[in-house]
């Protein structure tokens, strides 16, 4: 319970707002607070459901994800991005904040500090504090990419992990791989845990 209690509730869903909302010159509000999509599944996805409940699979999964999802996500990891990863090491969850919890509670110890962006989705911020883990919040710069001045000035700190906003949510972008080495590095020089 004092996990629980470490946590404040997030305010992401305020009630009433019309989704059809507009700015005062007439734009569409884009609504960035909610991790629901502006847009309607792919027909294929809609279709592949369809086939599915025709086909009677509607109970629960494996847990670490179906076998075939697995073998195909592994496969496009080696073709895609060039990471020869085995299908009974992916791991497949409902959603990202699913996964975000599972990966905050299996590569750091409590008590450990993680870095945060500045401006984040506030659902990490609770993951964080449900494992035991402190947050160390890093400034972005006007591009919403880690400012590596100030990354620099909180060195002494050597947090244990470092997290960056992924590219294609609706907050900010992810930093470049150069970008990201310095927080993969553990005080010693060799690589983090």
């Amino acid at each position: 319970m004092d996990a629980a209690c470490r946590v404040h509730p997030t305010v992401l869903r305020p009630r009433g707002v019309p989704r059809d909302e507009r700015w005062a010159d007439g734009r569409a509000v884009i609504r960035l607070h909610v991790g629901e999509p502006a847009f309607r599944p792919p027909r294929a996805v809609h279709e592949a459901v369809t086939d599915a409940l025709r086909r009677g699979r509607t109970t629960y999964g494996p847990a670490e994800g179906i076998p075939e999802l697995r073998e195909a996500l592994a496969a496009k990891l080696l073709r895609r991005n060039g990471h020869d990863a085995r299908a009974d090491l992916v791991f497949v969850t409902p959603g990202s904040s699913q996964g975000l919890a599972a990966l905050f509670q299996t590569v750091a110890d409590p008590g450990d500090e993680v870095l945060l962006p500045a401006l984040h989705w506030p659902v990490h911020l609770q993951q964080v504090l449900l494992a035991g883990l402190r947050p160390v919040f890093y400034p972005l710069d006007d591009h919403f990419r880690p400012d590596l001045r100030a990354l620099a000035d909180l060195g002494a700190a050597a947090p244990a992990r470092c997290w960056s906003t992924p590219r294609r949510t609706r907050v900010g972008r992810s930093a470049g791989r150069s970008t990201c080495v310095p927080c993969s590095t553990s005080p010693g020089g060799g690589p983090g845990r």
